[in-house]
């Protein structure tokens, strides 16, 4: 992980746990980042607001149990990825648009980072930036490998069922995540990273 290109990305909870645990490969966004973090590594820092109805639907989609509210830290770094690409239109479940950031080498921090978060990317403080690679190198392997309660297994399989598209998720950017808009519950499922 490069700490000259590490930046940090808000997000709402539970989108932020999606990232960590669920197998949330595409980040959708209005904006594209700039060419230079393509590549890069993105610290994902779940915010203080919560959104119930993405919650809900992210359950009744992917067949998995979201935490609750309480059980999802806020106003910390949870995980780190690497920004793989950026794509206007993608076959993942999790693709909503207008922008995908598509996402790749997840790692969940063994222990969240307390930190301050903000709009866009940011810098992250050099002791938040310490602690962030002090639990990358703890965790050494991707989410999926790490014990850790309310994330997702890698031998669970999901079936995405159908539900009408939600202005409100996808990040506010007024469409639903691909799979909420074009699930088919007959014999597609869905199989994290």
């Amino acid at each position: 992980m490069s700490t000259e290109r590490i930046r940090g990305l808000t997000l709402i909870r539970p989108w932020a746990w999606a990232i960590a645990c669920a197998g949330k490969d595409v980040e959708n966004r209005t904006w594209e980042p700039p060419r230079a973090m393509v590549g890069g590594w993105l610290a994902i820092h779940a915010g203080k607001k919560w959104d119930q109805d993405a919650a809900d639907s992210i359950a009744d989609t992917f067949g998995v149990q979201v935490p609750s509210e309480r059980e999802q830290p806020s106003g910390v770094i949870i995980a780190v990825a690497r920004l793989a690409g950026v794509v206007r239109d993608s076959e993942s479940p999790w693709f909503g648009g207008p922008v995908g950031w598509t996402l790749a080498q997840v790692v969940q921090l063994p222990t969240p980072v307390a930190c301050r978060g903000a709009q866009g990317l940011w810098t992250l403080p050099e002791s938040v930036l310490e602690r962030v690679h002090a639990g990358w190198a703890a965790a050494r392997g991707p989410v999926h490998e790490l014990p850790l309660p309310g994330c997702w297994r890698r031998h669970q399989r999901v079936r995405p069922v159908s539900l009408p598209p939600l202005a409100h998720l996808g990040g506010g950017l007024g469409r639903a995540p691909r799979a909420l808009r074009h699930a088919q519950p007959e014999h597609r499922e869905w199989h994290p990273g």
